[in-house]
């Protein structure tokens, strides 16, 4: 009886049986290394990165956690960049800018944040289970929150389009690029994050 091939969680790179204790491993520390401040940690990272590298090798651990790494920084740069051309649009208005036209992109924040609370592992796509219909239900409604703020940003270009006395048709503009922006990087975040 043949078994499957152990992979990585975060990137997918197939690696061996005899491995998958080492790696694991290998990964935390590798992962505690990089990321935590305390130097006591980082001390006893550094001592099982150093024993487990030499039976799996750096080149495998540092390009996994490189591409979670550049995943999750470009999932931020993309939040930020989507926030940036809020601010831009308020701050270059000339008419006060409604508190309304704020919530479009408040919303997609939090639906951002309600679908990331779900791990992809947790989620079991059996018809026949019925013990994960509260995460599926989580997940329908983080996306509708989502959705309706993308609809309702682009509903409030419409309206700062065709009214004179509101804020300009870049505000509205500014609007629905923050929730595009924002859920995607959500969503980029949500499939390179691993736990």
């Amino acid at each position: 009886m043949s078994r499957a091939p152990i992979s990585c969680g975060a990137c997918g790179t197939i690696i061996g049986e005899k491995k998958k204790l080492e790696w694991s491993v290998a990964h935390s520390a590798f992962y505690l290394y990089t990321n935590d401040g305390c130097s006591a940690t980082a001390a006893a990272a550094e001592f099982m990165v150093y024993n487990v590298v030499t039976r799996i090798g750096l080149e495998e651990i540092s390009r996994c956690c490189l591409v979670v790494c550049k995943a999750l920084g470009v999932a931020g740069a993309v939040f930020g960049a989507g926030w940036w051309f809020w601010v831009d649009a308020v701050v270059c208005s000339a008419v006060k800018v409604s508190f309304l036209h704020y919530l479009p992109g408040i919303f997609a924040s939090l639906a951002a944040l309600m679908f990331n609370c779900v791990r992809k592992e947790d989620i079991d796509y059996s018809p026949y289970d019925e013990g994960e219909w509260r995460l599926k239900l989580w997940l329908f409604v983080a996306y509708v929150v989502s959705f309706v703020s993308l609809a309702a940003s682009v509903g409030l270009l419409i309206q700062d389009a065709l009214v004179e006395s509101g804020p300009s048709a870049w505000t509205g503009v500014a609007g629905v690029l923050q929730c595009v922006f924002v859920l995607i990087s959500g969503l980029i975040y949500w499939t390179s994050h691993s736990e």
